[in-house]
């Protein structure tokens, strides 16, 4: 047996222990004495509960800071020169699946698959 005796009315004992015993009205008998929990310290412990959850939450899902990329700080607002995205544009064209559901997805798999795609996607981003 696992120690466990049923004395009725007095509680469950544990090896000489008495166990609380939870009531169908969230009160707590040990030793015949009751504590009813009442409804505003169950919503207190709900509250608290939900809180704790929600910062750990917050705390495991934070974001680092973002770092900057000096190259992308620079710019001339004057420069008329020409960027040739059809590399991008091409990439797109070749691995954006369309879904009926309107939202589209890239094929990264695939475009990593294709080694001559790939270096031609680098090349355009470096």
């Amino acid at each position: 047996m696992d120690g466990l005796t049923h004395p009725g009315s007095a509680g469950l004992r544990r090896e000489g222990r008495e166990l609380p015993v939870f009531t169908e009205r969230n009160t707590v008998r040990l030793g015949g004495l009751e504590d009813p929990m009442s409804d505003t310290r169950q919503r207190s412990y709900v509250a608290r509960l939900l809180a704790g959850t929600v910062l750990v939450a917050g705390i495991a899902t934070a974001q680092r800071e973002p770092r900057s990329i000096p190259s992308w700080d620079a710019s001339d607002e004057t420069s008329v020169a020409r960027i040739d995205h059809s590399a991008w544009q091409d990439t797109l064209d070749g691995y954006l699946r369309t879904h009926t559901s309107g939202i589209n997805r890239f094929d990264y798999g695939a475009l990593k698959a294709n080694v001559e795609d790939t270096a031609k996607l680098t090349e355009y981003l470096t």
